[in-house]
């Protein structure tokens, strides 16, 4: 599939949803939006914000995109596809961009960010990115190869006395490499693994054992993966601790089919901590849910009906007091497949549901 048919045919899933949701046109100015409707624009100029810098307007047969002159020659040079019509204005007058979207919207128009007093998209509008057409998932197979090797390549360099900072620093730089931008990337050492889910990188230094969490994205896609390293033999508790993890994960990795609910799968994670002994644990931190064109489309819970996708990618993430689990998988017809996995870092096999699913070892230095 050409960038031009995989256009192509996103635009008529939107002009579907239009019709459906009586809207005449749609402003999309968030950066997974921008990303997905152009097939790998890239509209940021700050990573810090989830709004880009460009606007795309759909409605009618023309397709337009709306910047300033200081974006206008990169788009049209880098991002743009040659049939979107760019219209700019002077950075020095933002009138001029209030003036072209007020032209634009005719009719009954949706915004995905707060514009004027458009109403907000709905949440059913991201269920178009759920399921990844072929061309996407080239794209998508690249990318979670290349943010597990950076990773793992992050924690392979990893030595005691080492900070935070510098762990985060080295897979920060081989996020770079790649064309990779690390939206998450955490790193804990020892103690600091059990004390915080979330652990931002800090000055501590390492002694013994260290997390690494990475989200990485590039053109719009993200993907996701966790590694732990232990200098020297891994201690019984925590060995215990991650083999259970591991289980938890792939239970929930052999439960997520084509079909299935999200709910169902977190269903599985409860009762799997329950049986091994951690049934708090998931109270402590989320479990994860689909990715894609997010670090996390929406996050899992037991209540949820919304169903797994063809083709949808999905990080789980269960972690108990010291330890986490995390891959990116592929929910397919023929089953879930892991896309994270290199083949060069130590992995647990589990059993279960008639089959062997491979999780990430904790590495002994």
């Amino acid at each position: 599939m050409t960038r031009s048919e995989e256009i192509a045919l996103k635009l008529k899933l939107a002009r579907r949803f239009l019709h459906a949701h009586k809207l005449s046109g749609v402003f999309l100015t968030r950066r997974n939006n921008f990303a997905w409707i152009t097939a790998g624009g890239d509209n940021h100029v700050s990573l810090g914000q989830a709004e880009g810098t460009a606007t795309v307007f759909l409605g009618g047969r023309k397709v337009y995109a709306i910047a300033n002159n200081i974006e206008a020659a990169r788009l049209l040079s880098e991002e743009l596809p040659p049939d979107f019509e760019l219209l700019d204005f002077a950075w020095h007058e933002p009138a001029g961009r209030e003036k072209i979207l007020r032209r634009l919207a005719k009719g009954r128009v949706a915004s995905d960010i707060p514009l004027f007093k458009f109403p907000l998209l709905s949440e059913d509008w991201n269920a178009l990115r759920y399921s990844l057409l072929p061309s996407e998932l080239k794209r998508y197979r690249a990318l979670a190869q290349e943010a597990a090797v950076a990773l793992e390549a992050a924690a392979l360099a990893v030595k005691p006395g080492m900070t935070e900072h510098e762990v985060a620093a080295d897979l920060a730089w081989l996020c770079t490499q790649w064309g990779l931008d690390p939206l998450v990337r955490l790193v804990a050492a020892d103690e600091r693994i059990r004390n915080f889910r979330h652990p931002i990188p800090t000055e501590k230094k390492i002694r013994k054992t260290c997390l690494l969490v990475l989200c990485a994205e590039r053109r719009g896609l993200v993907a996701a993966a966790s590694r732990l390293i232990h200098f020297g033999k891994l201690p019984r508790d925590l060995s215990r601790r991650h083999l259970a993890v591991c289980k938890v994960d792939a239970a929930m990795i052999s439960a997520s089919r084509v079909g299935a609910s999200f709910g169902e799968v977190f269903r599985v994670a409860q009762r799997t901590y329950r049986e091994l002994g951690f049934a708090g644990e998931w109270r402590c931190h989320h479990q994860g849910g689909p990715t894609g064109y997010a670090t996390r489309e929406f996050v899992a819970n037991a209540q949820e009906k919304r169903f797994i996708q063809p083709n949808q990618p999905i990080a789980w993430n269960p972690s108990i007091a010291g330890t986490k689990s995390e891959d990116t998988i592929l929910a397919t017809a023929a089953g879930p497949q892991i896309l994270t996995f290199t083949g060069h870092w130590p992995m647990l096999k589990i059993q279960g549901s008639g089959q062997t699913i491979l999780r990430p070892a904790i590495l002994e230095k």
